[in-house]
Order: structure tokens, then sequence, then C-alpha cells
């Protein structure tokens, strides 16, 4: 009941380390995070199919971790006023659409449905805040 605040506190811990890393000279080295992304992956694939029982008990708060990770990306364009590109844009429909197939076909990815779930959420949040950003208010 409690591992969200537990993870929370973790991930906060350990948030200087990640922040260094992606985040240089206000730089931002895109290498860096899908470094922890991939790393974040490979340990929840492993933990997967090696360690299934360790992993149903701990996957609802090891696959956080990405969107953890989506926030420390998204609170560098926020507080620097950046734009993302129109591709990146396009790209996050296509993951979207691409995850939503997925989910629709029962085709279960190797990491299971929570990571197609991140996906189309983190996707679809993105192209709403862009279709938002062009509707004047």
């Amino acid at each position: 009941m409690f591992w969200y605040v537990a993870i929370i506190i973790l991930l906060y811990m350990l948030y200087p380390l990640i922040y260094y890393s992606l985040f240089k000279n206000g730089k931002l080295y895109w290498e860096s995070f899908f470094l922890w992304m991939a790393t974040t992956f490979t340990f929840n694939a492993y933990l997967k199919n090696f360690e299934s029982e360790i992993y149903e008990n701990i996957e609802i708060a090891t696959c956080r971790i990405p969107v953890f990770l989506c926030g420390c990306l998204s609170g560098y364009y926020v507080y620097f006023k950046k734009n993302l590109s129109y591709s990146f844009y396009i790209l996050c429909a296509i993951f979207a659409l691409g995850s939503y197939y997925i989910c629709n076909n029962e085709y279960l990815p190797i990491l299971g449905f929570r990571y197609t779930y991140l996906i189309i959420g983190i996707s679809l949040c993105i192209v709403f805040a862009f279709l938002l950003s062009i509707v004047p208010f």
C-alpha cells in the first residue's frame, strides 16, 4: 500500500544523479536519457523473464520509473521554455496509435501491457498538449 511513497523517495534520492547525467552546462544529453530508459527496460525485462515471482510483486513500482524520467525531461523543457519539434509530435502520435493497435489485438509485448499503456499515456498527453497549444482561447 505504501510502495508509491517508497519509490518516490528512492527516485528523488537518485534525482541529482539523473539530472547531472541528463543535463550538463545547460545542454540536454539524449544519449543519457535513452541509456536510463534502456537500463530500466532491461531491468524489468530481466525480472519478468528470469525472476517472475519478484517481478509480479514489484512491477507496479518499477514500471513507473520511465514516467519519472519523462517528467525529468519535461521539467527541463518547461523550465527553459523550450519547444519540441513537429517531428516529435508526429512520432508521439505514431507511438500512441501503435500502442493502441497492440492493445486491441491482444499482442503481449515482452514487458506486458503496462509499458504499452505507458507509451499511450505519455504520447497522448504530448499530442493533446500540442493540439491545445495551437487552439486559440
